[in-house]
């Protein structure tokens, strides 16, 4: 960039200090030249350091904007975390409610179906002491 900016500057320099009615000789020629160069060297100095400040808050202004987008992103994590965790329990409760019912309505088959064993053998067995007396 340095190199297309210096002959830049020195020709517009040039171009505004030299008009065909001055006469310039070679040393005041020199002179202007080796000044021109002087200050473009100067600019170019002044416009690196203010590239490189200008970086450095770049930089420093983009790491603000990654910890900010960072902290962020945690949050809704953690907030999309909670509420998964939220419905899994919720799931799980209902999950839990209806094993208990079945095993419950389970129990309650078993014990219909006990409850009709043990009367039907009574029948039974009633039937058969009653019908062994009357036999004889």
């Amino acid at each position: 960039m340095r190199n297309r900016i210096l002959p830049l500057i020195c020709s517009c320099m040039l171009i505004i200090d030299l008009s065909p009615v001055q006469a310039i000789d070679q040393d005041s020629f020199r002179i202007k030249m080796e000044r021109m160069r002087q200050e473009a060297d100067s600019m170019n100095r002044s416009l690196d350091s203010f590239n490189a400040s200008m970086n450095a808050h770049m930089e420093k202004m983009l790491e603000e904007q990654r910890a900010e987008h960072m902290e962020r992103f945690q949050e809704e994590n953690i907030r999309s975390l909670n509420e998964f965790m939220a419905r899994q329990r919720e799931q799980d409760a209902r999950k839990r409610k209806s094993l208990i019912i079945r095993g419950a309505g389970l129990v309650v088959l078993i014990g219909v179906w006990i409850f009709t064993f043990i009367k039907k053998r009574r029948q039974r067995v009633s039937r058969n002491e009653g019908g062994a007396e009357s036999t004889p």
